[in-house]
């Protein structure tokens, strides 16, 4: 048996929870690499609260999916199918919480490379203290 294990199947499977999960995971994905390349100390408080509700918003995914999945086991009439669905549905629920992770991942690195660059202050500062220097 063939199974599909691309990542836009993983997406279609995750349901809608996969669609806020996408749009905090690009936010936070630019914020973070504005920050390793401007180093912007702004953005730091910023990105841990984006962090923060994007790994929430994958776990709530996650649950809103299970919930889906105990109905819909509950339903059936077929006893010996109801662990198959049910393992079924929590790899389906799992996918917000596995793309949340993936996103909080590549921010994190995204921030440490940042701080290991030292966070240079923008360009237009260059210019006020090379001013004031002389």
């Amino acid at each position: 048996m063939q199974q599909n294990t691309g990542l836009w199947h993983s997406f279609q499977e995750g349901g809608w929870g996969m669609y806020p999960i996408l749009a905090l995971g690009l936010v936070g994905l630019f914020s973070a690499a504005r920050f390793a390349w401007r180093g912007e100390r702004s953005l730091v408080g910023a990105l841990r609260w984006l962090v923060f509700a994007l790994v929430s918003c994958g776990v709530f995914g996650f649950v809103i999916g299970m919930i889906r999945a105990s109905h819909f086991v509950a339903a059936l009439s077929a006893p010996e199918q109801r662990g198959a669905v049910l393992v079924e549905g929590l790899g389906e629920a799992l996918n917000n919480v596995a793309m949340a992770l993936l996103f909080a991942v590549l921010i994190g690195l995204l921030v440490a490379l940042g701080k290991r660059l030292g966070g240079f202050p923008p360009p237009t500062e260059y210019g006020t203290r090379a001013l004031a220097a002389t």
